[in-house]
């Protein structure tokens, strides 16, 4: 019965700059930290067309503010795009301000 073996993760152990999970606990209970909870655990970011994975503590981060394919509002119109478009529509965007070419 492997149940009640403890387990240690690594500690901050790394090379430098690199963390580690400093988990504690018995084996039983491994594969629920690591599915459920462990901040050093790779997770696969959640928007679509996405094949990016980051670590947990880092994927939030990942899914709201830098992947190429979260939703973004346009600033001219209330439509929805993966930000990797974003840039294409706006300049292009039927409801932008503009001012006329003939302007003083």
């Amino acid at each position: 019965d492997t149940g009640g073996e403890k387990v240690e993760m690594r500690d901050d152990a790394g090379e430098e700059g690199t963390q580690w999970c400093s988990w504690r606990g018995r084996l039983c209970e491994l594969a629920g930290h690591l599915v459920e909870s462990c901040a050093y655990e790779p997770v696969r970011c959640p928007n679509a067309d996405c094949k990016e994975w980051a670590v947990r503590k880092d994927s939030a981060r990942h899914t709201s503010d830098t992947c190429a394919f979260r939703e973004v509002k346009c600033v001219h119109c209330p439509k929805i795009f993966q930000a990797w478009g974003l840039d294409e529509h706006e300049r292009s965007c039927p409801e932008a301000k503009i001012e006329c070419p003939n302007a003083g």
